[in-house]
Order: C-alpha cells, then structure tokens, then sequence
C-alpha cells in the first residue's frame, strides 16, 4: 500500500513539472476547482478515496492551487475522520445486518456519554 501511494505521489509530481514545463501562459485569473475539491466534493467512503484525496491535496500544493494552510486543514481532518472510525470498530456496536458498526457518544436525551451506560 505504502509503495502504491509513494508510485501515485512521483507520478502526480513528475506531471507537475511537465504541466508546468508545457503550459507556461495558463491564465491564472480564472477560479477553478481544485484536483481535492472534486474528490472532497464526491465524498470520502473508501481508504482509496481518502488516499487519492491526499494525494490530490499534494498535487494542488505543489501546483500552488491551495496553500499549504489550507493543505494542514485537509490532512488533519483525515486524521480525524480516521481516529472516528478507529473507534467505531473498537468501540462500536454492529447493526442487525451486521454490515456497519454504530458508536454512540452521548446517549439520547440524557447528556451523558454513552460509555458511562
């Protein structure tokens, strides 16, 4: 898996600098959506979508479409939404179906964390 996101990472680079290289006249005044926008956009559900959203996010650093502020609010949300399903799996209980795991924070009504339950 590493060696899959370290080849896609080189590819998205190496077809920076040859953009870049070709298209040297791009007219930079027109807003366009950015490669992690579209990505954002159709929605994270899969470790792919989430692994071709970071990568996206490097792309749009490295062609200077978002800064790298805004490229630190991307991946530290990751990180949150991983650390949410992290405990959904440990701490969740399964549905019916068995398909997905449900985690409770704060039981209904009562204000209290549904661990103290």
């Amino acid at each position: 898996m590493a060696d899959r996101i370290s080849r896609k990472v080189h590819e998205l680079a190496t077809e920076h600098t040859v953009e870049k290289a070709t298209t040297p006249n791009r007219d930079d005044t027109k807003p366009r959506a950015t490669r992690s926008l579209m990505i954002a956009k159709a929605g994270l559900r899969t470790g792919f979508d989430t692994i071709n959203m970071l990568t996206a996010t490097i792309t749009d650093v490295l062609e200077e479409e978002i800064t790298t502020s805004q490229a630190h609010v991307v991946v530290n949300a990751i990180g949150k939404v991983l650390k949410v399903v992290e405990l959904q799996q440990r701490y969740g209980k399964a549905k019916a179906d068995g398909r997905d795991r449900d985690l409770v924070l704060i039981g209904p009504g009562t204000g209290e964390s549904a661990a103290a339950h």
